[in-house]
């Protein structure tokens, strides 16, 4: 699967950037950033851990917009489940 350029939730575009070297230079796979409202994915990584890292920026940015609060091992393990539920195609609307 080929990420896709932006997501929207709740009306917020959100666009998704692959950095390189992001892993190397800040220790982090991903990133979402609440100021600029925007998703960084590093891209060199395997296809399947950058779906994985994106689905963990999603349950952050759904987070923030909704000021939820959420722990980082609350959105992990929602952002795992997310995962296996879409990748395995569980849900067709």
């Amino acid at each position: 699967m080929t990420l896709p350029e932006s997501i929207t939730i709740n009306g917020c575009v959100i666009p998704i950037h692959h950095i390189k070297y992001l892993v190397r230079d800040y220790s982090r796979f991903g990133e979402y950033s609440s100021c600029e409202m925007e998703i960084n994915i590093d891209c060199d990584m395997s296809e399947q851990k950058k779906e994985l890292i994106l689905c963990h920026e999603i349950v952050e940015a759904i987070s923030d917009i909704h000021l939820l609060g959420l722990e980082d091992a609350t959105i992990q393990s929602i952002a795992v489940a997310l995962y296996d539920i879409l990748k395995n195609k569980q849900v067709e609307f």
